[in-house]
């Protein structure tokens, strides 16, 4: 996993997904349309790189 996706964890947030899977959906999904026209960008344009042992 990257390290930029390991954020603090919210558990209320969590929960909240847990208990109102619908609600949660509604309520995140503004945040996801302001972000979703530059992903596809910002995907392509990351690398993978491979750990090495």
């Amino acid at each position: 996993m990257r390290q930029e996706w390991l954020g603090a964890p919210d558990l209320a947030a969590a929960s909240r997904l847990l208990s109102d899977p619908a609600g949660s959906l509604r309520r995140l999904a503004p945040a996801y349309k302001s972000v979703e026209p530059g992903m596809e960008e910002i995907f392509w344009g990351s690398r993978y790189v491979r750990a090495t042992r």
